[in-house]
């Protein structure tokens, strides 16, 4: 009789738990016999492992084996659809994180010990989805390690423990387990599929309907390895040459290639660009007409999407906050930009008509008062005085213009309507510009037309 993947796959978790059990790692002696003072910090913590680990296996098999130990799963939020500690310090400090957590804090303490680690996000069954039910978001995170020339696969959430319900009621069970660490990949592959294909780990990636209809048909594919073959190293190692914001965005695109339902992680890309905009704050009239595109782009695609996902909520509410924020400061330099145009063509020596100035001086004092005001309200008078000081040139620009109609105009009503005019532009220019612009004393020497 031949065995399947799968009955190898369930022998060797036996096999690797009774192992575990009568091998007696020095580094978990080392962890069982820390001092308290060393948990104080991450920092304190990471240096003892750095210590009493022989390599870098080893240290990362610490790192596990003290997260696992340590951190309780948070059901409460889980259940509840709540905001879990995310960030490496709170998890430390509280003990407690889903399993984005569990992997972020290990993923940080790796970085600190100089090992190479990813976090991995992707679909398991039990905690939201059935077997044979739609995929649709990724609802688990774990990690891959890059040690001795080789990537290896870690679940330390699923390592501390299991959820399991009594009379209805899901309970966690705290229970250390060696076997999630340093996981074959035909074998983790059974419970653990990626968002995207390369971090499957293996030459002969599973496609999504196949993992989704049970774990027979995951055995039978193993066995006939249908697809082409896949070079998963070489195509993880052409992902990370790529600049970050490319390969978010590449990471976002092979996410619906893989999963069309599954529209997440793109929606994280261009969460994470258009932020990074944001911060960047350079400044050309192209690039914040740019920055908008984008901003109205991911409002309608993706926020909905990003809102769902409870570890996202707070910086999606951020980053719209600072959309605002930001996007108050592109409009007000694109109204003074739109008065500049319309000032344009005054300067550049055309006579235009009466009906014709009034529309340009209306669009002038409108766009100019939105951008003076902005800078007002944000107290940058350093800014603001700027603006007024090209402002001004486009006020007297405006009223020679005005002045040079007046005296040509022969209709005695529409000369009566430049002289409202250029009286409205003279109270305007007294108005919104201040003492402290060097041609303001210009300004308050324009007269009345007669």
């Amino acid at each position: 009789m031949t065995l399947g993947v799968k009955h190898i796959f369930s022998l060797f978790f036996i096999l690797h738990s009774f192992l575990s059990f009568t091998q007696n790692y020095s580094i978990y002696d080392s962890i069982n016999k820390m001092p308290d003072s060393k948990t104080k910090s991450i920092q304190s913590l990471v240096e003892y492992i750095n210590e009493n680990a022989d390599s870098d296996i080893e240290k990362a098999r610490g790192i596990y084996y003290w997260i696992a130990n340590n951190i309780k799963y948070d059901l409460r939020s889980f259940v509840r659809d709540k905001k879990s500690n995310f960030e490496p310090e709170d998890v430390f400090n509280k003990r407690k994180a889903v399993c984005a957590g569990y992997s972020n804090l290990y993923s940080y303490m790796c970085s600190l010990l100089k090992i190479r680690c990813e976090l991995i996000s992707g679909y398991t069954y039990g905690s939201v989805y059935n077997i044979g039910q739609q995929l649709c978001e990724s609802n688990h995170a774990w990690n891959a390690i890059y040690v001795d020339s080789k990537w290896r696969l870690i679940d330390v959430t699923w390592g501390s423990g299991y959820v399991k319900k009594n009379f209805f009621i899901r309970h966690f069970h705290k229970r250390f387990e060696s076997k999630y660490f340093d996981v074959p990949p035909h074998f983790f592959v059974f419970n653990h599929l990626p968002e995207i294909p390369m971090w499957q780990l293996l030459n002969y990636p599973l496609a999504l309907k196949t993992f989704a209809l049970s774990d027979v048909n995951i055995d039978k594919y193993l066995e006939k390895k249908k697809s082409e073959y896949y070079n998963f190293n070489d195509t993880i190692q052409q992902f990370y040459s790529k600049d970050i914001y490319d390969a978010v965005i590449d990471f976002g695109n092979k996410a619906i290639r893989f999963n069309p339902n599954n529209k997440t992680p793109l929606a994280y890309a261009k969460l994470s660009i258009v932020e990074q905009n944001i911060k960047n704050k350079i400044n050309s009239q192209l690039y914040n007409i740019v920055v908008l595109d984008s901003i109205i782009a991911l409002t309608e695609s993706s926020i909905e999407l990003l809102i769902r996902a409870r570890s996202s909520r707070k910086s999606v509410i951020e980053t719209i906050e600072n959309y605002l924020d930001y996007g108050n400061n592109v409009l007000s330099e694109l109204n003074f930009i739109r008065a500049k145009y319309y000032a344009k063509t005054i300067s550049d020596g055309n006579v235009l008509s009466s009906d014709s100035l009034k529309f340009v001086m209306k669009k002038i004092t409108k766009s100019a008062v939105k951008t003076l005001d902005f800078y007002k309200k944000i107290d940058n008078h350093e800014t603001l005085i700027k603006k007024e000081e090209e402002l001004c040139v486009i006020i007297l620009n405006l009223y020679d213009q005005l002045f040079y109609n007046f005296e040509i105009e022969e209709d005695i009503k529409t000369k009566r309507t430049i002289k409202k005019m250029a009286t409205s532009l003279i109270s305007f220019g007294k108005k919104y510009i201040s003492e402290e612009c060097s041609c303001n004393q210009k300004i308050q020497l324009l007269e009345r037309l007669k």
